[in-house]
């Protein structure tokens, strides 16, 4: 048996199998009209930065279930009135990815219109729309 060196050349064998399912988790404060008409380049964007079979989920949250959401707080602060044409997203991508955690958070967070405000993380697995809003928490 072989000890690889140093110089063994990578084969997309070995890479494609540090691919992962992960799903990228976002709460995004945007502009319903910019925020859909940018959904038509999402899917060629995230296969070019490295996500294969993306499924995206978009859904609009309600302020009802979560009333002191912090986008929404921050943007009252930054601008002293709250957001009148900017409404609350879930946006949740699951893909395969060799990417790291921060960097698939990254580029979804890039397809997002400019001004659009966020937070949110990667992590394994995936997720379903409707999974994880404040409403759908059942006790």
């Amino acid at each position: 048996m072989s000890t690889p060196t140093p110089h063994t050349p990578l084969t997309a064998a070995s890479s494609h199998a540090e691919e992962a399912q992960k799903c990228a988790d976002l709460q995004v404060l945007a502009n319903a009209r910019e925020l859909t008409a940018a959904q038509s380049r999402w899917a060629q964007r995230l296969a070019a930065a490295g996500l294969h079979d993306p499924e995206i989920f978009v859904e609009p949250l309600s302020l009802g279930c979560e009333p002191d959401n912090m986008l929404v707080t921050e943007y009252e602060m930054r601008h002293g009135t709250p957001p009148i044409t900017q409404t609350l997203h879930r946006v949740i991508v699951n893909a395969r990815t060799a990417l790291a955690d921060a960097d698939m958070t990254r580029a979804v967070v890039d397809c997002l219109p400019a001004d659009a405000t966020w937070y949110g993380t990667t992590r394994a697995g995936r997720a379903e729309p409707g999974s994880g809003a404040a409403c759908n928490v059942r006790l």
